[in-house]
């Protein structure tokens, strides 16, 4: 990305704190774009759903560190509604972390970069 060609209007500073104070090399690599497994698992628990409703939402990820990774497929709030078969307000306590978590890793680059990294 060349700045040298940019108009600058003013200065932002982009920083990253989790809970927990992962060191940013092992959030990106291993929590951005996931969800807690134990919280996820409670959660699904207290609103009686099965493990095959759920299970189909992850990818498989052997090295997943207690973290459960969105697949591909799951683009929008619909599609996990649907996967789940509830509605919005029974769920809600699942869609707010996967609204916060999914595609995690690209609105940070996009934070950064905007809409045209390369321009």
């Amino acid at each position: 990305m060349n700045l040298s060609n940019r108009k600058t209007t003013g200065y932002s500073i982009s920083s990253v704190s989790t809970h927990d104070s992962s060191f940013f090399p092992v959030w990106w690599k291993f929590e951005a774009g996931s969800v807690d497994e134990m919280l996820f698992l409670r959660l699904c628990e207290k609103l009686n759903s099965t493990e095959a409703n759920y299970k189909k939402l992850f990818g498989e990820n052997k090295n997943n560190r207690g973290r459960l990774l969105w697949k591909d497929d799951v683009q929008n709030v619909e599609y996990l509604l649907n996967a789940l078969g509830r509605s919005w307000e029974e769920i809600f306590e699942i869609v707010n972390p996967y609204l916060e978590s999914c595609g995690e890793k690209n609105k940070y680059l996009k934070y950064l970069y905007g809409d045209n990294p390369d321009t």
